[in-house]
């Protein structure tokens, strides 16, 4: 009978606090019972993060766009289209080696292509390595600017410096997108500008240099094709001067001095004698040269002397003034590097920007409702423990 009784006074002790767990009032009533609970909790952790938000430093970014160039500003770089290194010239030779080389640079210089190669150049490690090390973008992105870095702490910089610096290019509109994250709000807006700068004048330069070894290889040809074309008429002079003392020879030892088929005739000569000479010398000539002793010693002799003091055999050579004109016409050609615009800036860095990073509203705001929820979370916790603590001297007490 006694454990009956004390098993119902137990069942009566419990259900009114099951009751009190599921009623919204007394959930209510609890919330403000522990409100300075709640609030001290939420104003902890509205404080821890207001301290995160302002001891993290502000970043920023700052942005450029670039274009790619209009054809006046890589102008200088067809300049041998503008030249005329590719006219036509009398020799079929020449003229093909000149129009492949035009060819060649003309379609490799246009506006894409710089623009292509100038993406490149931003993307390369070389010269970002190369601008971070001019600017000494490290002195300001160490902590103490004073303290003697090692390389292995200025690669370490630079990799980060490097991860901040992003391009975005854009195939459909031609154009490119850098931005650059950083600390430093004053710097980072010049460092983007001036890489910019840097990337041009590197493009730049790379560009000339490009056309500058095709001018001195169409140049070394030039001069190669005139050197072979002198040497093998200087042989071929030789050769000649040869055959007419070989002629003259045999004209001595025949006794003839004047030409045997030009009679002087006080140049009466009628057109019927002089096609009949004319005949018979083309006759004589064709059975191997043995014609030419019949010129005579004394016009040999004047032959053989003309050779012999030549002083130059240029104006006797078949296209030889046409690769002198495109040689002349390729070393006054003047690379002006200083005019070549690789890129066009639509929008230059903007200096007066706001942080990024941290977003120290937003983390107050989530602070605030974190703390809050802590909060409410911690008071049922507490309000459990109270009520288990109720429960288990209810029971001994009964028990």
């Amino acid at each position: 009978m006694n454990s009956n009784k004390q098993l119902s006074n137990l069942a009566s002790h419990q259900q009114p606090t099951y009751e009190n767990e599921i009623s919204l009032v007394d959930v209510v009533n609890i919330f403000l019972r522990r409100k300075k609970i709640i609030l001290g909790i939420t104003i902890l952790a509205v404080f821890v993060g207001l301290v995160f938000a302002f001891s993290q430093k502000r970043v920023y970014r700052v942005e450029t766009i670039l274009l790619s160039p209009s054809f006046e500003n890589i102008q200088p770089l067809n300049v041998l289209n503008s030249s005329n290194v590719s006219s036509n010239v009398s020799s079929n030779v020449s003229s093909n080696v000149s129009s492949n080389v035009s060819s060649n640079v003309s379609s490799n210089v246009n506006s894409s292509n710089v623009f292509a190669h100038f993406t490149r150049n931003v993307n390369s490690r070389k010269l970002r390595k190369a601008f971070f090390d001019k600017f000494k973008i490290w002195k300001a992105l160490s902590e103490n600017s004073n303290q003697v870095l090692t390389d292995k702490e200025i690669n370490s910089l630079f990799e980060g410096f490097s991860k901040s610096l992003k391009v975005a290019a854009d195939k459909k509109a031609s154009s490119v997108r850098i931005t650059l994250e950083g600390v430093h709000k004053e710097k980072i807006g010049h460092w983007l500008d001036s890489f910019v700068a840097m990337a041009n004048r590197e493009t730049a330069s790379q560009l000339a240099r490009n056309l500058q070894a095709i001018i001195d290889s169409r140049i070394k040809s030039l001069k190669i094709e005139m050197s072979s074309k002198r040497s093998i008429y200087k042989q071929r002079r030789e050769d000649e001067l040869g055959r007419l003392q070989e002629a003259l020879q045999i004209a001595k030892s025949l006794g003839i001095r004047d030409h045997l088929f030009v009679p002087n005739v006080d140049n009466k000569s009628s057109s019927a004698i002089l096609y009949e000479l004319n005949s018979i010398n083309n006759r004589l000539s064709n059975a191997n040269n043995l014609s030419s002793y019949m010129k005579g010693t004394k016009l040999l002799q004047a032959e053989i002397t003309a050779l012999k003091n030549r002083k130059s055999d240029d104006f006797q050579i078949m296209g030889l003034r046409d690769l002198q004109e495109q040689l002349t016409r390729l070393d006054t050609i003047k690379i002006e590097k200083n005019k070549i615009q690789t890129v066009i800036v639509d929008k230059k860095a903007v200096v007066n920007i706001e942080p990024i990073r941290p977003k120290r509203k937003l983390i107050v705001i989530l602070s605030l409702v974190l703390g809050g929820m802590l909060g409410i979370f911690g008071v049922f916790i507490i309000e459990f423990i109270t009520n288990f603590k109720k429960t288990s001297e209810t029971v001994s007490k009964s028990v």
